[in-house]
């Protein structure tokens, strides 16, 4: 997150707890989180959904998702890929960082075989594609371009470098707020495009990640706070 954005992540957070003050909510319940959902690729999908809720199981042991009591507010939202390495037939997922774009140092730049689309280029589809979030039968946003969310740095990594990229969150300027006692699904529709090296080969598996950040409120879907005050902050 880059000084300008992080500074408005300031400013947002004393708006919040000004306002949770206003409704009778402790100033502290107002926290700043990322929610990290995850989807496991593979070569015959091209739509994936995410899903908020806490109560369900995890689709990796690094995904952080809401928790059933609180309510949280959303302004950033990220699109990452996550190459998690695989030993001895376990997937380690702590052992391996986001990355924002296909990066060709991370991902296999030759062809497995004469005329099949490499790795790198299988995954650009994620970043040619569109994602949406409905919450129950409300559409909140609808067919959004995810090209918006590929971060290249600047200086980038020689092929003998691990690869170093920061959290590169999006403002979409727009916000919405969620509960985790609603039902609320983001869903990837990636671009038409081949899919065959999309997975990570045998000795990893890759994955997509939708990172949202915002503010907590902590407890607040179980409080006497009605969630369309909670709307009309947005």
């Amino acid at each position: 997150m880059d000084a300008q954005l992080a500074a408005t992540q300031r400013r947002q957070l004393e708006r919040h707890r000004a306002w949770a003050k206003s409704k009778g909510i402790k100033p502290e319940r107002i926290r700043p989180q990322l929610l990290k959902l995850y989807a496991k690729l593979t070569t015959t999908s091209d739509t994936y959904t995410f899903n908020t809720q806490f109560d369900q199981p995890k689709i990796l042991a690094t995904e952080n998702r809401l928790k059933r009591d609180s309510l949280m507010f959303v302004n950033l939202v990220g699109l990452a890929l996550h190459k998690v390495p695989i030993f001895s037939s376990v997937e380690y997922p702590f052992n391996n960082p986001l990355v924002f774009y296909p990066d060709k140092n991370v991902f296999a730049d030759a062809a497995a075989a004469p005329g099949v689309v490499p790795e790198w280029q299988c995954l650009e589809a994620i970043y040619n594609g569109q994602v949406s979030f409905k919450t129950n039968s409300t559409v909140r946003l609808e067919d959004f371009p995810t090209n918006t969310f590929r971060r290249v740095p600047q200086t980038q990594n020689g092929a003998a470098a691990h690869p170093s990229q920061g959290l590169e969150m999006v403002d979409i300027n727009t916000s919405f707020y969620m509960s985790g006692q609603t039902d609320n699904k983001f869903t990837l529709q990636i671009g038409n495009g081949d899919r065959n090296g999309i997975t990570g080969g045998a000795e990893s598996a890759n994955y997509v990640c939708l990172l949202l950040g915002g503010f907590e409120i902590v407890e607040g879907a179980k409080s006497t706070l009605r969630i369309e005050d909670a709307a009309s902050f947005e």
